[in-house]
Order: C-alpha cells, then structure tokens, then sequence
C-alpha cells in the first residue's frame, strides 16, 4: 500500500515538476516578448534583476504545489508555492534594490550575488516544507514528517542534479524544440519526483476522518 501510494505520489511529482518548470520557462520568455523592459520589473535603482527568477520560481511551485495536493487543496497548495516565493525572494529583493547601493561605490562586491542565491535558497525550502505540509495530510504530525520527507527528497534531488551536471557533458546546453533546455526541464522532473517520493515515505499513515470530505 505504501509503495503503491508512494508511486503514485511520485507520478504526480514528476507531472507538476515537468510542467512547472515548462510553463515558468514560457511565462518568462513571454514576458520578455510582450514588455522589452520586463528584466526590470519589480526591482528598484540598484542591484542586478530578479525578476525572471521571481517567476519561474513562482510558477514552478505553484504547480508542483497543485500536484503534490488532493481536491480542492490543490488551489491551496499552488497559491501556497507562489506566497513562499514572493515573500522569500520578490518581497526582500524589492526592497533591497530600493534600499542598498552596494557596489556602485569602491570595491566590487558580492552581495548581491550572495543575496540572491540565498533568497533563491531559502523560496526552495519554505515553498517544498510549505506545499508538502499542506498537501494530502490529515493532521499536525502527518504533516511535520511530510515536510521534513520532502526536504529531504529536495536534497536528493540536488545531488542526482550535480551529478547529471558532471557525468553528461554539454547536459546544461541541451534545449527541447529550440525552448527550454533539457537540464531545466529534467531538474523540474528530477526534483518533483523525490520530493513528492520523500514527503510521501516519511508522512504516518492516518485513519481518515468520519464525516463528509472537504
């Protein structure tokens, strides 16, 4: 039972993975087609753009969050991916643009890189424990070990990525029909699949509740 549930679990995960990362791909490159100046939007007078990140992200979770959920949790669960990213990367990226000038006097610095990486860092874990929480799991407990079984699929799926990245030479290079390329495609795979799987594996099973469904 557990197997079967966790399979299927993982279908879902690669389905809301595939498509989140094709879909965030199209939805910045239709940006960039209908507004020149899309680079710059939501940023202030400083520091580098972050928008296309912002939007990819937030699509990506907003459909692994939609898949990782069962009925009507579903909007939840993508409305729950696209918050976790607004507030972890778009919110304080936003304000810092409008707030520090690093770099534009003296010395070169990373900030701003180390910045963003971390932003980007901490949307993939909140949005992962928040859309695994939340997902198809009945009670606290269910839904603690659920968040810590995604994190770490998340983990996992981290390093199978590196090593596809170091085993396949040109991998990153690699584009589907001229659009987005296969490692960002087989990432959005790669990491629904073993989030899915781990918050699947760790959640206890629970009695279902009496009453009608909600």
């Amino acid at each position: 039972m557990k197997a079967r549930r966790t399979a299927v679990a993982s279908a879902w995960g690669a389905l809301g993975g595939g498509l989140g990362a094709y879909l965030g791909y199209g939805a910045v490159a239709l940006a960039h087609r209908e507004a020149a100046g899309a680079d710059f939007w939501l940023k202030g007078a400083h520091g580098p753009p972050f928008f296309d990140l912002t939007l990819s992200t937030a699509v990506y979770y907003a459909c692994l969050g939609a898949a990782l959920a069962k009925g009507r949790r579903r909007v939840h669960g993508a409305g729950l991916g696209i918050a976790c990213v607004v507030l972890t990367v778009a919110a304080p990226l936003s304000v810092a643009t409008r707030v520090f000038s690093w770099g534009e006097t003296g010395e070169p610095t990373l900030a701003w890189y180390y910045l963003i990486l971390w932003s980007y860092r901490a949307a993939n874990v909140a949005a992962v424990a928040a859309v695994a929480a939340i997902g198809a799991f009945r009670d606290r407990d269910a839904s603690r070990r659920g968040a810590v079984g995604a994190l770490l699929g998340q983990a996992a799926a981290f390093l199978v990525e590196n090593v596809l990245f170091w085993a396949v030479p040109g991998y990153a290079a690699q584009g589907v029909h001229g659009a987005i390329p296969l490692s960002a495609l087989v990432s959005g795979v790669l990491w629904g699949v073993f989030i899915s799987a781990g918050a699947s594996l760790l959640r206890e099973d629970q009695a279902a509740p009496a009453g009608p469904k909600t």
